[in-house]
């Protein structure tokens, strides 16, 4: 039996605001520049939105056109590791 290593991004040094949010959330690095893959999943598992960060320690996604709920932001690491916040849209 041959487990699958899962390797996992630390996110707890990302500030997500405004969270909840009615369309605009920020996610910031602090001064930290990073290269991510980032995508937005909605509770059925669909791709929402996917955008990326070169070289920068903030980055602005606008999720206004989203229905009310719960959306799941998976950062994706250039050396394979993942990370996933939670972001209410409220309107």
């Amino acid at each position: 039996i041959a487990l699958l290593k899962i390797n996992s991004l630390d996110v707890s040094g990302v500030k997500v605001y405004p969270n909840p949010t009615s369309g605009q959330v920020t996610l910031d690095w602090g001064n930290q520049p990073v290269d991510m893959k980032i995508q937005v999943y909605n509770a059925l598992g669909q791709v929402m939105l996917q955008d990326m960060v070169l070289n920068q320690s903030r980055k602005v996604l606008d999720l206004s056109r989203f229905a009310d709920g719960n959306y799941f932001v998976v950062l994706h690491s250039i050396d394979g590791k993942v990370g996933t916040i939670t972001v209410t849209v409220r309107k």
